[in-house]
């Protein structure tokens, strides 16, 4: 009988403890969930009465590795007293080096990314767990986690896991052009709250161009979709100025109506360079967005008839962002999972091809989140 992988709650709660008392602590007190994992991962002798502290550092080096070197690892290795000679440091310290790897302030990390980067050590920790049972299995450790197949482009159900109980994802592995029904529709923006360009190939390009009013030719009347969310700018304040990363904005679906879609929500996650060489999106930005998406749907349901039940997502910053799809979803399943346990709207993820809907139902797998092994 293969024994499953801690709670995922349970790695979280016990790696937040741990960050509070620093890696010392370790010594004279044992956290049940990351000693559990410890011991899956096959780093304690399972029939040894002898808690080794040794081995639960080892499984946090091992998940923090798979974070990578970029600014995410960094952080996670100073948050949790991994870097060599920090084990000691009290948590502001710790803290203080953590934030500097995300280019914030130690308050500013503190509210919002220090809880992201732990809850991503919890995912590769049941990630690792899950390579463990299949080497125990006879497979290779470092083997890649089985995923369902993508039968083809479409709309296809997925059931996944949550604390609630098993929820339904939809997998929209089509362009935007082609999804009908889907009440909310949310696409990510820059932080000055400019649309793409109408020509381009970002999902908010592609949404600018459904919603306008056009005449028999092609020719735009009216940019009905940029022109309210310009004049949400202005309205806030915020004209020639950004928003705060994660901000959510409303506006009409202009003429995506006529493919059900009724409501579009501007999350502002793409912050353009100072120096104007591309775009950053911060992964806490885009943790921070989902959350917001969700709490302006609630808001905003009552104001239809009948009311809105459905929204879908994209993969922030996998397009023009640069993001890594992967990467993306791992941050979107952070938020995602507790959203979708409340259960009152249905969710679709809007995959503009193949490969990024198959990103998906990779992290769902890595993550030990898919309660059925096949896609409808």
């Amino acid at each position: 009988m293969t024994v499953p992988p801690p709670d995922y709650d349970r790695l979280v709660q016990g790696l937040r403890m741990l960050h509070k008392e620093g890696m010392r602590s370790l010594r004279s007190r044992p956290i049940p969930a990351l000693v559990e994992a410890a011991t899956l991962c096959g780093l304690t002798d399972p029939t040894a009465s002898v808690y080794t502290p040794a081995a639960v550092a080892e499984l946090l080096n091992q998940a923090v590795a798979g974070l990578g070197d970029g600014e995410l690892g960094t952080a996670a290795k100073f948050t949790l007293g991994l870097v060599p000679g920090t084990a000691t440091w009290p948590v502001a310290d710790r803290r203080r080096r953590a934030a500097e790897a995300y280019h914030v302030q130690p308050e500013t990390f503190r509210k919002e990314p220090e809880h992201r980067v732990l809850e991503q050590v919890a995912e590769e920790i049941i990630k690792l767990c899950r390579h463990a049972a299949l080497a125990a299995r006879g497979g290779v450790a470092d083997r890649v986690v089985e995923r369902p197949a993508l039968p083809g482009p479409g709309s296809h159900q997925i059931a996944v896991r949550t604390a609630a109980g098993p929820r339904t994802l939809w997998l929209d592995a089509m362009p935007v052009e082609l999804l009908q029904g889907v009440d909310v529709i949310v696409s990510s923006e820059n932080v000055y709250f400019e649309m793409a360009k109408s020509y381009g190939g970002s999902l908010s390009a592609a949404l600018r161009r459904g919603g306008a009013r056009t005449d028999t030719t092609g020719a735009v009347l009216e940019d009905v979709i940029s022109d309210e969310l310009t004049g949400w700018v202005r309205k806030n304040g915020r004209v020639g100025r950004p928003v705060a990363p994660g901000t959510v904005a409303p506006t009409g679906a202009g003429d995506l109506v006529g493919q059900g879609i009724r409501l579009l929500l501007h999350a502002a996650v793409v912050v353009p360079r100072s120096d104007g060489t591309g775009y950053d999106v911060p992964p806490e930005t885009i943790n921070a967005a989902v959350h917001a998406a969700f709490a302006l749907a609630r808001e905003q349901r009552r104001l239809f008839e009948p009311e809105l039940s459905s929204i879908g997502l994209p993969l922030f910053g996998a397009g023009h962002g640069g993001i890594d799809p992967h990467l993306s979803f791992r941050w979107i399943w952070s938020a995602l999972r507790s959203e979708l346990a409340a259960g009152d709207f249905a969710v679709h993820l809007v995959t503009k091809d193949r490969d990024h809907a198959e990103a998906v139902l990779g992290v769902l797998a890595e993550a030990d989140a898919l309660d059925h092994p096949g896609v409808v």
